[in-house]
């Protein structure tokens, strides 16, 4: 095998730098094409992060403005839910007043003898009681401490109107002697209130509660209206 001359020497190192060359300009190409794709996903993931971000920011937006309206919506409930409890509470207290109210006209009429103011509120009368009216008011053993549709009983009713047989009877019947009204009323109270001095003794001699609160505060001694009917309960025990 011959060797080289220069000049052959001199054109295989021309080829290479040539070919080196080559593969520089190629190598330079290919990183710029790296580098603008690369410049494209930055670009666009930036537009996708910054459209993302606005997408929250807006669903936050939304998010808010729906606890806001939540918040509004529950306290406007909650409101009212109070104003009806509200007018409820006022509604039931004046139909409570007008019924203790009723109550008080129709046990004080009944004491006062009047008759007439009794008969419009009451289903019997105690200045006029026939036969028929005395059985119904005695009624049956079971039936005498019920109350009734006025959320009364027979004793209150009779000791109220001064009838001492006919508290008499409902006691040996097994009356309650201490039974309530629908408004914590009780027998002695308004045999007190109307100052039936015997009916109020006979009531005591049967264990009625001297001391019993009605729902307005009120004792038996809070209705006595003379000197000798708080001295008759005072001896008995009163506060």
């Amino acid at each position: 095998m011959s060797t080289p001359t220069v000049e052959e020497l001199l054109g295989i190192i021309n080829e290479k730098d040539k070919h080196m060359a080559c593969l520089q300009t190629a190598l330079r190409a290919t990183k710029e094409t790296f580098a603008r794709q690369l410049q494209d996903v930055q670009r666009k993931a930036t537009d996708e992060k910054a459209t993302l971000y606005q997408q929250l920011q807006a669903a936050l937006k939304d998010v808010n403005q729906l606890k806001e309206d939540l918040s509004r919506s529950q306290k406007s409930c909650l409101e009212e839910v109070r104003n009806l409890r509200k007018q409820f509470e006022f509604r039931k207290q004046d139909s409570n007043h007008k019924l203790r109210a009723l109550e008080t006209q129709q046990l004080s009429s009944a004491g006062n003898g009047h008759e007439n103011c009794w008969n419009m509120t009451s289903t019997r009368s105690f200045t006029q009681k026939p036969p028929h009216q005395a059985h119904h008011l005695n009624g049956q053993a079971s039936s005498l401490n019920v109350l009734d549709a006025r959320g009364e009983f027979p004793l209150y009713s009779a000791a109220a109107g001064g009838y001492y047989d006919e508290v008499k009877r409902l006691l040996e019947q097994g009356a309650n002697p201490s039974m309530r009204t629908l408004f914590q009323w009780t027998a002695l109270h308004w045999a007190v209130g109307n100052g039936h001095a015997k009916i109020a003794q006979l009531l005591l001699d049967y264990g009625a509660d001297i001391n019993a609160i009605s729902d307005t505060g009120s004792t038996p001694l809070d209705m006595a209206r003379n000197d000798t009917m708080k001295g008759i309960l005072r001896q008995r025990g009163a506060r």
